[in-house]
């Protein structure tokens, strides 16, 4: 048998949700100035639904251990009757008074970036290529752009402005003034050409490139530094933090790289760094903060480190990675954060040559920030946010629907369902401990729950 649970707004009568329970359920309770319905379920779960937005939780959100037939809510406490028995359970609960509801959003809205220092992020309504709407740390709406390209080179940030880069201008924002600098491509000293395009990891230079020529550009001058011609036809690009070099992937050749102080090509040559035939649609490279080492996903199975002084292996990580790929470097450039098809995210110890962390994620991983003050790391995918701690990559928490980690103030957002915005900060075990001590003074863990939550 299937039930529909129905949400309707008190003040207007209007219907504002209909969500599919699942087939066991034997009891719906809405508690009083609550947007939250709760299930109970007979094999002993209770779940939450979201009236508002139609959301439910169907990970179990409390486990009692028994079959319920009745709940009823009285003075902030839910009193439980199981199945087939006259006994009666009053279990505490609380809702998690610390999430803030930011926006409800007009659009669908994806994260487009967050800012280095994570004092901005920024949302892309679906299908507006051009639009950009920027939040400040607290939440708050500080700016909005949008423009008339059809197509996009690549955006991103750097110390002092958010870039965005088209086929004839670029875009220079800086979102807490709202000021917009408009540079035409074609007014650049030198050939500013090129379809293809990227930014170093800082923003600080852009490289762009089609078919076999590609030139090098300051972001915060705005000036070309130079550009160059290869003999084969260019793949993809990465540059370094310090502008000086750029590593180019050619089809089935092996990646080299150009000095772009020089313009002098140096490679080692070695079959095993050609780049991966799915490379086009993945971010299978990424280079190092210093600049002294690059990361790459190969066609026979690999994840190899690189010397980039030499261009030489130092480093061979066995990787199958087809569908999914994310490589990263931390802030300190000691570890190397890896996810291929099976979906783990590893975390290599690269002096010790051995992981230092396995976690298993249900998303494919994009973007990663490091808060070295706090000693934490977010990576992040589309849906899903991992929280490490940097002393030994032990992870910390998973939040569902996150999509962005803000390291002033420890702080997540979530986007649930692409609209609603929230935001909430996190928490440690000792605090959320001390917490429940507060709101639960006369509750104990039994020695099996201990260890089921590993609380010690």
């Amino acid at each position: 048998m299937e039930y529909d649970v129905f949400g309707f707004d008190e003040s207007t009568g209007h219907r504002t949700c209909r969500i599919g329970a699942r087939g066991n359920c034997s009891d719906l309770l809405v508690s009083q100035d609550s947007e939250f319905a709760y299930v109970s379920y007979l094999d002993g779960n209770v779940d939450a639904i979201d009236l508002k937005n139609g959301e439910i939780f169907t990970d179990p959100l409390i486990d009692t251990d028994m079959g319920i037939t009745n709940t009823l809510f009285v003075l902030g406490q839910a009193v439980l009757r199981p199945y087939m028995s006259s006994d009666l359970y009053v279990l505490s609960y609380h809702e998690a008074p610390d999430l803030i509801d930011i926006k409800t959003l007009d659009n669908l809205n994806i994260l487009s970036d967050t800012s280095d220092d994570s004092s901005c992020y920024v949302l892309t309504p679906v299908g507006e290529l051009s639009t950009f709407i920027f939040y400040d740390d607290t939440g708050k709406k500080i700016h909005e752009y949008t423009g008339d390209m059809s197509f996009t080179v690549f955006t991103g940030f750097n110390d002092k402005y958010f870039l965005i880069a088209g086929t004839d201008e670029i875009i220079r924002i800086d979102p807490f003034t709202g000021e917009e600098k408009v540079t035409s491509r074609s007014g650049l000293s030198g050939d500013v050409g090129g379809t293809y395009g990227t930014l170093s990891r800082n923003g600080k230079y852009a490289v762009f490139w089609e078919s076999r020529e590609l030139c090098v550009l300051d972001t915060d001058e705005m000036k070309i530094i130079g550009s160059c011609e290869t003999e084969d036809i260019i793949n993809k690009v990465m540059i370094s933090e310090n502008g000086t070099a750029v590593y180019v992937f050619s089809g089935t050749d092996p990646v080299y790289c150009i000095d772009t102080g020089t313009w002098e090509v140096r490679g080692s040559g070695a079959e095993e760094l050609i780049p991966h035939t799915e490379s086009a649609l993945h971010d299978f490279v990424c280079l190092s903060h210093d600049g002294s080492s690059l990361a790459m996903f190969c066609m026979d199975g690999y994840v190899r480190i690189v010397d980039t002084g030499s261009m030489n292996i130092t480093e061979e990580i066995p990787l199958s990675a087809k569908s999914r790929m994310f490589l990263g470097f931390t802030d300190d450039d000691r570890f190397l954060v890896m996810q291929g098809d099976d979906s783990k995210l590893r975390i290599w110890d690269i002096s010790g040559r051995e992981y230092k962390s396995l976690t298993d994620t249900g998303t494919s991983m994009g973007r990663m920030i490091c808060d070295e003050e706090d000693g934490l790391m977010a990576v992040m995918g589309n849906d899903e946010l991992y929280l490490f701690e940097t002393e030994g990559y032990g992870c910390k928490a998973f939040v569902q629907d996150g999509i962005a980690f803000l390291k002033k103030d420890n702080t997540f957002v979530l986007n649930p369902d692409n609209r609603h915005l929230f935001m909430t900060k996190y928490k440690d075990y000792t605090s959320l401990i001390e917490e429940a001590d507060r709101q639960f003074k006369d509750s104990a863990l039994d020695e099996i729950r201990k260890v089921k939550y590993n609380v010690e």
